[in-house]
């Protein structure tokens, strides 16, 4: 018996974006974190290659869906030069293949599944954890992941006044002026380590080593999803909110091995981990309760 194998497709961000719109990967993710809870799927912990003389890094991302019967690989490049030459600071391709034979099914353009894989997972804590009644957003750090952050909270809750907040106020205007085309809430630009207990709810998307939000400037009952501290050197949220937090985690092996904000914190505080998203929506830990 002869086997047919599968043409291998070249998938464009322009036909991704037609198919997969933000609710759809909200959905998807909520299908994801319940698979990863369950232990139907395997990601290992990604591997990280640095090139000091670049100012690069290069991340290698298995995975195995057992429903899908799939496999994939992404390769994600960073270039910390290429913000300052209006560049994306990420490059990346994304493979998946048959689980079974193992033939290549697709490739892709890696940087718009991971800007829509990371914003849908904070749409997705958002709806499950944040408060139902929330209507202020505070977003630290106005770059690439800034606008779909917002697109995606605004997708699961009423939004009507959003905080901006970067090192740069020439950007954040600039973001301000983008969002308010495409969004009627009302937009503030704030300074840095700002008061921001106005917010129900707070987005960190930065490339910080240093805490940008402390216990100080938020108030109890905020929601926070922290998104940017991807290695043990990086952190945005300071020790003491954390102490002061339930914290939930996407998956617990890579944030034990990668979150600079909990790897810090626990050297000098006691923190409160909850568990996984996913055990969240298998109802095996509990969601916010006060």
């Amino acid at each position: 018996m002869n086997t047919v194998i599968p043409p291998l497709r070249w998938v464009s961000v322009q036909e991704m974006a037609q198919c997969v719109d933000m609710p759809t990967t909200i959905h998807l993710m909520r299908s994801a974190f319940r698979q990863l809870s369950s232990g139907k799927a395997q990601v290992p912990v990604r591997m990280h290659m640095h090139f000091q003389e670049e100012r690069a890094e290069l991340l290698s991302m298995p995975v195995y869906l057992k429903d899908q019967g799939q496999s994939g690989l992404k390769l994600v490049a960073l270039s910390h030069q290429n913000p300052n030459m209006w560049l994306p600071f990420i490059q990346a391709l994304m493979m998946v293949m048959d689980a079974t034979h193992g033939f290549p099914l697709g490739c892709m353009n890696g940087g718009w599944i991971t800007l829509m894989r990371t914003v849908a997972a904070s749409g997705l804590a958002t709806e499950i954890l944040a408060r139902k009644d929330a209507e202020v957003l505070g977003i630290i750090g106005t770059g690439v992941q800034a606008m779909t952050q917002l697109s995606a909270v605004m997708e699961v809750r009423p939004i009507k006044k959003v905080l901006l907040v970067n090192r740069s106020p020439d950007r954040a205007h600039t973001f301000k002026e983008k969002a308010s085309e495409k969004f009627s809430c009302e937009f503030q630009v704030l300074g840095m380590n700002a008061d921001l207990r106005e917010a129900d709810i707070i987005c960190t998307c930065t490339k910080s080593k240093e805490p940008v939000l402390y216990l100080s400037q938020v108030s109890a009952g905020t929601h926070i999803n922290a998104v940017g501290a991807y290695r043990a050197d990086m952190a945005e949220i300071g020790a003491d909110l954390l102490a002061a937090s339930a914290i939930y985690m996407d998956e617990q092996a890579a944030c034990e091995a990668e979150a600079g904000d909990l790897i810090q914190a626990q050297e000098s505080h006691e923190i409160t981990i909850m568990g996984e998203l996913g055990q969240v929506l298998l109802d095996l830990i509990p969601s916010r309760e006060n």
